[in-house]
Formats: structure tokens, C-alpha cells, sequence
């Protein structure tokens, strides 16, 4: 018994052993493979291992073009025109220094415009009694141009009037129209003076 079953032991050995060595190679080439693929994934697909290059290439460089704008500068102010000279006449006109002629109140001052201003208030100064207009200050006088000019009323002479100027001009010796008027002017106290003693007026 013990004979068998050693030879029984023997004998499942040996099929290990055979089937151990009959395993086809080609069974255990794509572990190899595999091995050796996934081993160059990863060492593509680490940053650390694998070197980084570039393959761009600059072709042109565009640059926007900033303009420059220049600060503002304010232009200085003139310095204002002083009087060079004071006109005579009038007081007040003086000559510039930019070659001008302008109001000066210094010059108006320096040639007395206020005395200037008072004697031309005191010309021009009349007053009119509606005959005629005088200058209190210089005596001067003309006549009013608002004079009121008398409205001569004019009517018809009535019978008695006519035979009494026709009386009158017989009387006054008269020939001419001028020394008819002037003789009935005297008669009616519109005239006076010398040139009415002829007829005794």
C-alpha cells in the first residue's frame, strides 16, 4: 500500500512539473509588452522625467503705437499798457506804451478834468424864458427856438371900418402899402417911436 501510493505522489509531481514546463511563451509576451507600453505612457506623461520643448516660432511682433500727447501750456499774460504820455486838450486821452491811445484817469487827474468838466457844464448852461435864452455864467444869449410865434387872427372889416381906413389912408398922405401899415400900426399903438411923429402919434 505504502508503494502505491508513493508512486501515486510521484506520478502528480510529475504532471506539475510537466504542465509547468509545457506553458506556451507566447502567453506570457504581452505581459512583457504591456509592461514595457505602460512604463513609456508613464514616463510620457510625467512633467518630471520628460524635457519640455517648444516648437513655436515668432514670426512678427506687432506693437501698438501709443501717442504721446504733449502737455498744455498756458501762453503768459501781457503785461498791461502804462501811459507814456497825456494828450493835451481834453483831459483824460493819453498815449500807451503798446503805441495805443486809451482813457487815462491818472492823466485826467494831472491836467484837472473835474475843473475841465465844470466850465463845459457852465457854457453849455442857458435858460429860456421862451423868448430868449441867456447864460447865467458868460452873459451869452440867443433867441428860444420854443418861442411861441403869436396866431394873428385876421377878419373881415365891416362897412364903417372901411370907410374909416379909407379916411385914414386919405389923412396919412400915404402912397405906398409899407407907409399905409406903418401909418395905422402907429394909430393902433402897434408901433411906436419916432416913426409914427409925422403923424402925430
Amino acid at each position: 500500500m505504502k508503494t502505491r501510493h508513493a508512486c501515486t505522489l510521484v506520478a502528480l509531481a510529475g504532471l506539475l512539473a510537466l504542465s509547468a514546463c509545457s506553458t506556451p511563451p507566447a502567453e506570457t509576451a504581452p505581459s512583457t509588452t504591456a509592461a514595457s507600453s505602460t512604463a513609456r505612457s508613464e514616463a510620457t506623461a510625467n512633467p518630471l522625467t520628460t524635457p519640455i520643448t517648444s516648437d513655436v516660432v515668432v514670426t512678427s511682433v506687432s506693437a501698438t503705437a501709443v501717442q504721446s500727447i504733449p502737455p498744455t501750456t498756458e501762453a503768459p499774460t501781457p503785461a498791461a499798457p502804462v501811459v507814456v504820455e497825456c494828450l493835451q486838450g481834453t483831459p483824460g486821452p493819453a498815449r500807451m506804451s503798446d503805441g495805443t491811445m486809451a482813457f487815462s484817469q491818472w492823466c485826467f487827474d494831472q491836467l484837472g478834468g473835474n475843473k475841465y468838466l465844470e466850465s463845459e457844464r457852465q457854457a453849455n448852461t442857458f435858460n429860456c424864458d421862451g423868448t430868449v435864452c441867456r447864460n447865467p455864467y458868460t452873459g451869452g444869449s440867443y433867441p428860444d427856438p420854443n418861442a411861441t410865434v403869436p396866431v394873428t387872427t385876421v377878419r373881415t372889416a365891416t362897412p364903417a371900418e372901411v370907410i374909416q381906413n379909407q379916411q385914414g389912408v386919405a389923412e396919412s398922405g400915404c402912397s405906398t402899402s409899407g407907409c399905409i401899415q406903418t401909418y395905422f400900426g402907429c394909430r393902433d399903438g402897434y408901433i411906436t417911436g419916432e416913426v409914427c411923429s409925422r403923424w402925430g402919434f
